[in-house]
């Protein structure tokens, strides 16, 4: 069987400052932040994840937002997608040399 296409996902944890009750008396205006890859105990702390579907292109097979507060789609076309076709494009290159190896 042929492969044409090989998507692969790059995931991120979004934390949210705001909705943390750390100090009362330190109340600034915060913004989201995102963690790439995020570990087990990462996703059980976090306000909602946000995962990437890509081909090798760059185009997007899919995106799945899932759980916790809206994310502005500023802040997904803006910061995390180019951050996720960066990582992607990193992980097919190191897939397509590992294929070459066993080929």
């Amino acid at each position: 069987m042929t492969v044409h296409q090989l998507p692969l996902s790059v995931s991120f944890a979004i934390f949210n400052p705001a909705l943390d009750d750390i100090d009362e008396t330190n109340k600034t205006a915060s913004v989201p932040v995102a963690l790439v890859d995020p570990s087990w105990e990462e996703e059980r702390l976090d306000h909602g994840q946000l995962t990437f579907v890509l081909y090798q292109s760059g185009e997007i097979a899919s995106i799945v937002k899932s759980g916790g507060d809206p994310v502005p789609i500023t802040q997904i076309q803006d910061d995390s997608l180019v951050l996720a076709r960066s990582i992607a494009k990193t992980y097919h290159a190191a897939l397509q040399t590992a294929l070459s190896i066993l080929i």
